[in-house]
C-alpha cells in the first residue's frame, strides 16, 4: 500500500494487478509505502485512514488467477523453501498445465494465501481502477499528484501462453472469486 498524507490518497495493491509498476510510480511521485506491500484496508494503521480516498486496480478474476498460476509455474516465487514446503519441484511445476496446477492448488495456495485472496478484500470500498485500461488509469492517478509526464515500464510480467483454460478451471475461478465477479459487474468492468 502507498499513501499520501497531504492529498489523503491511499492505493491498495491486490497481487497480480500491476502493483510492482504502480508502486514504483507512486514512490517516485512521493507517496509513502506502508510497512507491508499488500495490506488489506482492514489491516492498515494510518492516522485518519477513514478520511482517505482509496484506489486500487481490479483485474478480470480469470486473467488474474491464470497470471498467479503462471507466476508460480514459472518459478517466480521468491522464498527458497517454497518448493520443499509444497512438495513439488520447480521443474515439476514448469511442466504442469492449468488443470494440473489446479490439482496442486491446495499445496501452494496455503504457502502464499494473500496472493490468492479475492480482490474484493482490497477493493470493496475503493475507487476501482480498470486493469484493462492500465495506461489511462495510471495517467489519471498521475494527475492526482500533479505529474504531467509518465515513463511507464512493465515489471514482474508473466507471459501469456496459447494454453486455453479448461471449463473446470473456469468453473473453479468463478466459484472461488464469485465476489470479485460481482464487484466487477457492479463497477461496470465485467459484463
Amino acid at each position: 500500500m502507498y499513501y499520501d498524507t497531504q492529498r489523503k490518497l491511499a492505493f491498495v495493491l491486490p497481487p497480480r494487478t500491476g502493483t510492482t509498476t504502480f508502486g514504483q510510480l507512486l514512490s517516485a511521485w512521493g507517496a509513502l509505502r506502508a510497512a507491508i506491500m499488500h495490506p488489506k484496508p482492514v489491516d492498515v494503521q494510518i492516522a485518519d485512514f477513514d478520511q482517505y480516498a482509496l484506489y486500487g486496480f481490479f483485474r478480470n478474476p480469470l486473467d488474474r488467477f491464470l497470471s498467479l498460476v503462471r507466476y508460480v509455474r514459472d518459478g517466480r516465487v521468491i522464498f527458497s523453501s517454497f518448493y520443499i514446503d509444497c512438495g513439488i519441484t520447480q521443474e515439476q511445476f514448469k511442466q504442469m498445465n492449468y488443470d494440473q496446477m489446479l490439482d496442486a492448488f491446495p499445496k501452494y495456495q496455503a504457502l502464499m494465501p494473500k496472493f490468492f485472496d479475492p480482490q474484493i478484500l482490497w477493493l470493496q470500498n475503493a475507487n476501482v481502477l480498470d486493469f484493462n485500461n492500465y495506461t489511462a488509469e495510471i495517467l489519471r492517478v498521475a494527475r492526482m499528484f500533479d505529474i504531467t509526464q509518465v515513463n511507464l515500464s512493465v515489471n514482474n510480467w508473466t507471459d501469456s501462453t496459447d494454453e486455453v483454460p479448461s471449463q473446470r478451471v473456469i468453473d473453479f475461478v468463478q466459484a472461488q472469486y464469485a465476489d470479485d465477479y460481482r464487484l466487477g459487474r457492479e463497477r461496470g468492468l465485467l459484463t
